[in-house]
């Protein structure tokens, strides 16, 4: 499941006006928690915005965020 959210939240954040983003985050040592936190952070959306647009609750989606 984990998987195919994470190839929903590419679907959706990559089909998005370009924001200036640097993918040295990805070479970082992050959880993939806090990448999804980062990118959602760094398109300036709410936890509510991104539930909405992943089709999830938000409690939902911030268990997802939380780890």
């Amino acid at each position: 499941m984990m998987l195919n959210l994470l190839c929903h939240y590419r679907l959706i954040l990559y089909n998005q006006p370009k924001v200036n983003i640097s993918t040295e985050f990805m070479e970082i040592k992050m959880n993939v928690n806090e990448k999804v936190r980062f990118l959602r952070e760094a398109r300036g959306w709410s936890q509510e915005e991104m539930a909405e647009r992943v089709w999830l609750s938000v409690h939902g989606y911030s268990k997802i965020e939380r780890g």
